[in-house]
C-alpha cells in the first residue's frame, strides 16, 4: 500500500471513530437539588468517556474531567450532577437558572457538543426533542436518564364560574370566580370579557393565593340590563381555552334587577304534545310556569309577559292573577289571550328556542330567560325552584309542582381509578341506577359529566355535570317518558371517557 492509500485509510478510520463517538448534551435542569446534565449516546455500542471534560463559563480553564471507566451504554444516557462537589459523576460547577452555556469535549480536548440553555422556571428542563435532535424545547416534565418526550400540550382547564350575587341589583357589583388549571404547571393568564349592552370589555382575573381560583369584579350596571360574559385562559405555551367553548357566540349571562327577586320564570314547555292539558280548552299547548319564592301571596295582575324583548308589554296579566306563597302559576302560551280558569297569552312559544320576559306593572323587568331548542314534551327548568341553574328535561316535566333537584349521592370511599359500572337493574322499567367512581388522582377543577344517549347518538339526558370529590357515586335515571330500546350512558372527566349500554323494556 502506498503512502497516499495509507493516509486515506487512516482518515477513514478517524472519521469512523469520530462518527461512532458522537455524543450529545441531551437535557439540562438548572433549578434542581441538584442541577443535572444528561448526555446521550446514539450509537449502537458503548462509549468510554474516561478523561472527557465538561465545563461552563465559571470553570473555563479548569474543566471537570470524567473519571476512569465512565461508560455510556449503547443508545443510553449518563446523568451528571452539577453540585460543585468535583468528584465521581458530580461536576465542579452548578448551573444558572437564568441560563448559560455548557461545553463538552473529548479526551483530546476536541469539542464534541455545546448547548446554550435559557432561563428556566422551577420544575422545567431544556432538552433535545427528540433525543440527539438539533431542535430544543422546554420540558414541563423532565426526563432525567430517559428518552426525551414532550407530551401534547393541553390547553388550560376552565371550571364552571360562580357568580355572587346570583341575582344582582342595580347598585351591586358582581364577583366572578373560576378555577383554572394547566398541565404545564404554570399559572395561566385568565381574562374575563363582559358586555353590559355596550360591547365587550376585558378584566384581568386575579389569582386567589394558594388556590387554582381566579377572580374578577364586574362593575355596577343599570337595572334591567343583561350582562353577558365569558372567560379566556392562555398557558405559557400559548394554548388557549374558552368558557363557554363557543364564546363569544355563546356566553354566561345575568340580569340586573331593580328590586330583589321574588317571582321567577321556573319552567317552560314549547312543544306540549301529551304532557298536560290546559283546564279551559283541554288542549295540549305551550306553558310557562311562574314560581313565588316568598312567604306571602304575590298579586301579579297588571304585570306583563312577552316573547319579544323589544316589546315588554306584549301581554298583560288578567285581574285574577295571584301566586300563592311558595306556589306556582301556569300561564298557557297559545295565542288565545283569554282568562277563564287560567290565563292564556296572546303569543305561543317556538320549540326551536326563544326569549321569554316577565315585567311588573311599572314595566320593570322581573325575570327573563332565553331557552334553547326543546324536544316534544321536553321542558326547560330551574334545577330546584327559583335556583339560577337551568337544565333540559327530556321527559317527566313538573308543571305546577316543585322542580326536582338533580344530584348524585356519594355512597362509597375513594378508589384508585375511574370506574363506570353497569346500571342496575338492567334491563329496566322505568328507572335504573348508575354508579361511577372518581379517583383521588383526579383534577378537582374538572366537572364529572354523566350523559345518556339513544342509539342514534342523540342526547337524552344529562344526569351529572358538576365538580365532585373523589369517591363512588350513584345517580338515578328515570325513563318514564322514553320508548323501549337500547340506550348508552357515558362518564366524562377530562380526557377520560367511558360508555356503557343499557336496555329499557316496557
Amino acid at each position: 500500500m502506498n503512502i497516499k492509500g495509507l493516509f486515506f485509510l487512516l482518515l477513514l478510520l478517524a472519521a469512523s471513530s469520530t462518527y461512532a463517538q458522537q455524543l450529545y448534551l441531551n437535557e439540562v435542569l438548572s433549578t434542581g437539588s441538584p442541577d443535572w446534565i444528561e448526555i446521550y449516546n446514539p450509537n449502537n455500542q458503548d462509549v468510554d468517556i474516561t478523561g472527557w471534560n465538561i465545563w461552563d463559563p465559571s470553570t473555563v480553564g479548569s474543566h471537570y474531567v470524567l473519571p476512569s471507566s465512565t461508560i455510556i451504554p449503547a443508545n443510553g444516557f449518563l446523568v451528571l450532577s452539577c453540585d460543585d462537589q468535583n468528584t465521581g459523576l458530580h461536576t465542579n460547577f452548578k448551573l444558572s437558572s437564568g441560563g448559560e452555556t455548557i461545553w463538552f469535549a473529548n479526551a483530546a480536548n476536541v469539542l464534541v457538543d455545546t448547548v446554550v440553555f435559557p432561563s428556566l422556571t422551577s420544575g422545567t428542563s431544556y432538552g433535545r426533542n427528540p433525543d440527539g435532535a438539533q431542535v430544543f424545547a422546554i420540558f414541563t416534565t423532565p426526563t432525567q436518564g430517559f428518552t426525551n418526550v414532550i407530551p401534547v400540550n393541553l390547553p388550560p382547564i376552565i371550571g364552571m364560574p360562580t357568580q355572587i350575587p346570583v341575582y344582582p341589583l342595580y347598585n351591586e357589583e358582581v364577583t366572578i370566580t373560576v378555577s383554572v388549571t394547566d398541565d404545564s404547571g404554570i399559572s395561566p393568564d385568565v381574562i374575563l370579557y363582559y358586555d353590559a349592552e355596550e360591547g365587550y370589555k376585558s378584566i384581568i382575573m386575579e389569582p386567589i393565593i394558594s388556590t387554582t381560583n381566579f377572580k374578577a369584579v364586574i362593575p355596577v350596571q343599570s337595572g334591567g340590563r343583561t350582562v353577558k360574559y365569558y372567560i379566556i385562559a392562555k398557558d405559557n405555551l400559548n394554548a388557549i381555552s374558552l368558557n363557554p367553548a363557543g364564546a363569544p357566540t355563546t356566553y354566561f349571562s345575568y340580569l340586573v334587577y331593580w328590586t330583589p327577586q321574588k317571582v321567577y320564570i321556573n319552567e317552560i314547555m314549547a312543544s306540549n304534545v301529551s304532557e298536560i292539558q290546559d283546564p279551559d280548552y283541554l288542549e295540549y299547548v305551550d306553558f310557562i310556569e311562574l314560581y313565588n319564592s316568598t312567604d306571602s301571596p304575590v298579586d301579579v295582575r297588571g304585570w306583563f309577559m312577552t316573547d319579544n324583548s323589544s316589546n315588554t308589554t306584549k301581554w298583560k296579566f288578567p285581574n285574577s292573577s295571584v301566586i300563592a306563597s311558595k306556589g306556582f302559576l301556569l300561564v298557557w302560551a297559545d295565542n288565545k289571550d283569554t282568562a277563564i280558569i287560567a290565563p292564556h297569552t296572546n303569543f305561543a312559544l317556538s320549540k326551536n328556542g326563544e326569549f321569554v320576559g316577565l315585567y311588573n306593572a311599572d314595566s320593570i323587568m322581573v325575570d327573563t330567560v332565553t331557552f334553547c331548542a326543546l324536544t316534544d314534551n321536553g321542558s326547560y327548568f330551574r334545577n330546584t325552584d327559583g335556583y339560577w341553574e337551568w337544565l333540559i328535561c327530556y321527559g317527566g316535566a313538573t308543571p305546577g309542582t316543585p322542580n326536582p333537584m338533580i344530584s348524585v349521592e356519594k355512597i362509597e370511599p375513594v378508589l384508585s381509578g375511574f370506574t363506570l359500572n353497569q346500571n342496575y337493574p338492567n334491563p329496566f322499567n322505568p328507572s335504573t341506577k348508575i354508579r361511577f367512581s372518581l379517583p383521588a388522582s383526579g383534577n378537582s377543577a374538572l366537572n364529572a359529566v354523566v350523559k345518556v344517549y339513544d342509539v342514534l347518538g342523540n342526547l337524552v339526558a344529562t344526569l351529572v355535570n358538576e365538580k365532585l370529590d373523589a369517591g363512588t357515586y350513584e345517580v338515578t335515571f328515570n325513563a318514564s317518558n322514553l320508548s323501549s330500546g337500547i340506550y348508552f350512558y357515558s362518564l366524562q372527566y377530562g380526557s377520560y371517557n367511558q360508555t356503557c349500554k343499557m336496555s329499557l323494556i316496557k
